[in-house]
């Protein structure tokens, strides 16, 4: 049941990430988009998925650094205050950030694609998580330890 419900959460948003790199390569509007003089939008939207793996990978960081290895154990026994205040904030940040993307984000696609007054904020809405989706799968290059820590 766990494998199934995850997938009921990616699946509309993965389609939904799909279909926006359709669109936002095929699409004229888009292209347009990305050349107007609202280039500083687009660079912009690529900050939530690049704050996902700088969260990710600060935090593996300061966990080797502070400990000298990486845990041995799950949890955060044994850990310094300011470890356990970054290991929340990162946690916090990624559930935030993957929370939206595979729960909100779908929906609002969706809305600005069917309203037309709407429709002139789908690319930059559409970027907003394919920047997420482009961005999410750099966290399985950390060491496996860490990610062994980070998924239990």
């Amino acid at each position: 049941m766990g494998a199934s419900f995850i997938l009921l959460l990616i699946l509309p948003s993965l389609i939904t990430f799909i279909a926006s790199l359709i669109f936002l390569f095929t699409n004229q509007h888009a292209k347009d988009a990305f050349r107007s003089r609202r280039k500083m939008i687009f660079p912009c939207l690529l900050i939530p998925g690049l704050l996902v793996v700088a969260a990710y990978y600060s935090l593996a960081f300061h966990m080797h650094h502070s400990l000298g290895q990486w845990p041995k154990t799950i949890g955060m026994q044994g850990f310094p205050d300011h470890l356990k205040t970054h290991c929340e904030l990162s946690w916090a940040i990624f559930t935030a950030v993957l929370g939206f993307t595979c729960l909100v984000w779908p929906a609002l696609v969706a809305l600005t694609s069917a309203v037309p007054p709407l429709r002139r904020v789908l690319p930059p809405i559409m970027c907003l998580g394919v920047s997420v989706w482009i961005c999410t799968p750099l966290i399985y290059l950390a060491p496996s330890e860490f990610q062994y820590w980070w998924w239990d």
